[in-house]
């Protein structure tokens, strides 16, 4: 059986005090993944999104983003995803457009 730790980033890997990750939890991924445990952040951030923890250091065997739309094997291998149909977006865009809603 597989073992797998899921990690979000905002406030949990990313401090909100001063937006760095810890060399302490760069370690603490780093151990877990010598023992043999896969590490797989979730987030509601994409994967382009995560550099933050990269640039820290910070290894992952899987990344689930978007708020679970989006799978990844590693940084970048896209293993599974779930779109919006282009009606909804257009619809969604159209709606905060009109009623001046910022839409990320």
């Amino acid at each position: 059986m597989k073992k797998v730790l899921f990690f979000d980033v905002d406030g949990t890997l990313l401090s909100h005090k001063n937006f760095q990750v810890p060399q302490s939890a760069v370690e603490a991924i780093r151990k877990l993944r010598k023992q043999g445990i896969q590490v797989a952040i979730c987030s509601g951030r994409p994967a382009y999104a995560l550099g933050c923890l990269f640039n820290a250091g910070v290894e992952v065997d899987y990344i689930v983003g978007c708020n679970g739309h989006c799978v990844y094997r590693g940084t970048d291998e896209l293993i599974a995803a779930v779109y919006f149909e282009k009606k909804t977006v257009q619809d969604l865009t159209d709606f905060c457009i009109e009623n001046d809603y910022p839409l990320t």
